[in-house]
């Protein structure tokens, strides 16, 4: 990696936590995720994992809360090294539709999609810790969740709709700028 990229790839995992902070007293309500998406976009699909597993490891292992049991740390660290690789498979395949309606409304999607994938891993991992492969008690922890993940979903689905997009475009120079 040159200097300039290691050094935005290391702001970029930062941005991450700190917004993590930022937002940690309000429950799920963040913007980690938009954050790591965009750095996959601006930095590629291998930088942007670097940055989505650095920064929520950053973020978990000094959580205020407390650091979480391992299984849910894995869940987290992987599902966010995920975002930042469909960050930037989605810009490579042009996902963003030259900015028009319909690539809001695709960033949307995969906003949508990708919370989704996160809120199902993490709780799925933090069932199984609790209860091992109890069906019922599974089951009782995502219905126990739901309001929860709408609440994550809908601001997740509109951060990805609105003010991604939006981001990614004033940051285009600076992805030019490294590649």
């Amino acid at each position: 990696m040159k200097t300039r990229t290691s050094a935005l790839t290391a702001l970029f995992a930062a941005l991450a936590a700190a917004i993590g902070y930022l937002f940690v007293a309000i429950p799920n309500l963040e913007f980690i995720t938009a954050v790591v998406f965009i750095a996959g976009c601006i930095l590629g699909i291998r930088r942007g994992i670097l940055v989505g597993a650095l920064g929520e490891l950053i973020f978990s292992l000094m959580n205020p809360f407390g650091v979480p049991a391992l299984p849910i740390l894995i869940a987290q660290t992987f599902s966010l090294a995920a975002v930042g690789a469909v960050g930037g498979v989605f810009y490579r395949l042009g996902g963003f539709g030259g900015y028009r309606l319909r690539g809001f409304f695709a960033s949307g999607l995969v906003g949508f999609l990708l919370t989704v994938f996160f809120d199902v891993l993490t709780t799925l991992s933090f069932a199984v810790f609790l209860s091992g492969w109890d069906r019922q008690k599974i089951a009782a922890n995502f219905l126990y969740g739901l309001g929860f993940y709408a609440i994550h979903i809908a601001v997740n689905t509109l951060t990805f709709a609105i003010a991604v997009p939006l981001l990614v475009k004033r940051l285009e120079t600076l992805r030019r700028s490294i590649a």
